[in-house]
């Protein structure tokens, strides 16, 4: 279990680490016509609420994970995940179940069925090269998954309906620095289906370099601008459960990265009596 927590922790970092080597996109014109449309499609969108489905493969062993994501820009950020057990799991854990909240200066993991909630600095996220800019940068702009691609390979192939939704399909390349920094969770390429109608992101596809799926996440019953405040994005351990410090070891992770060297699947520090 300990294995298994070490890895989501690294599959989050991660996924943040990704938007860290974000450019300025500088495709053929077809293809940035169509960026700049998305574009300012999502400039009107100011917060939002979705369904979220998420497919991968951890440890050798195929792992879904469904559940709900808001977003209010530019700071705040709420996620719930429950994942299917994964073989082995003992069978009084059942499912298990995530939540990251990022309020104004705190990012917050919590495992229930573990009791074990981790906490993070949002300041130490700027020391990263780069500056990501929060926990929920790559979804605060949900047309900002799209700098997560190397400009130079971003190529639109079409469009697909998606969510019932006419969309874009582009195509790219990781760069190679955050292929060579970004450890066993960070794609050779990705697929990104983009909403014409408001510039939000329906499905993402990461594949590994043999061209397997290494993550397929996708976005769904979406709602744009809904009536959230600060207050909606508020977290509070649960009593009897002791927040555990996790920026010492974003910070080391992060001075990894500045040096040159990916971070790796690191074992997260457990609660007393684990």
């Amino acid at each position: 279990m300990r294995g298994w927590t070490a890895s989501l922790l690294s599959l989050t970092l991660a996924l943040t680490s990704i938007t860290v080597f974000a450019s300025q996109a500088t495709p053929g014109n077809e293809t940035r016509e169509a960026l700049q449309a998305i574009e300012q499609a999502a400039e009107k969108i100011d917060a939002f609420e979705a369904d979220i489905h998420m497919s991968m493969t951890m440890m050798n062993t195929p792992v879904n994970m469904k559940g709900t994501m808001k977003i209010l820009k530019p700071d705040f950020m709420r996620m719930s995940m429950t994942m299917d057990a994964p073989e082995g799991t003992p069978p009084n854990m059942g499912m298990m179940n995530q939540e990251m909240v990022a309020d104004a200066s705190t990012v917050w993991i919590a495992m229930p069925a573990m009791k074990m909630v981790q906490k993070f600095d949002k300041s130490v996220f700027e020391k990263a090269p780069g500056g990501t800019g929060g926990m929920s940068s790559q979804f605060q702009d949900p047309s900002k998954m799209l700098e997560q691609l190397d400009s130079d390979t971003i190529q639109l192939i079409g469009e697909e309906s998606c969510d019932g939704q006419l969309c874009y399909l582009f195509s790219g390349h990781l760069p190679p620095e955050a292929r060579k920094m970004g450890g066993p969770f960070v794609p050779e390429s990705m697929k990104i289906w983009v909403s014409k109608a408001d510039g939000m992101a329906r499905r993402m596809e990461m594949y590994q370099q043999d061209g397997k799926t290494l993550m397929a996440f996708d976005i769904s019953n979406v709602k744009i601008n809904p009536a959230l405040t600060a207050g909606d994005f508020t977290f509070t351990p649960p009593e009897g459960v002791q927040a555990m410090d996790m920026t010492p070891m974003l910070e080391s992770i992060i001075q990894g990265m500045q040096e040159g060297s990916a971070p790796e699947a690191v074992e997260a520090p457990q609660p007393e009596g684990e």
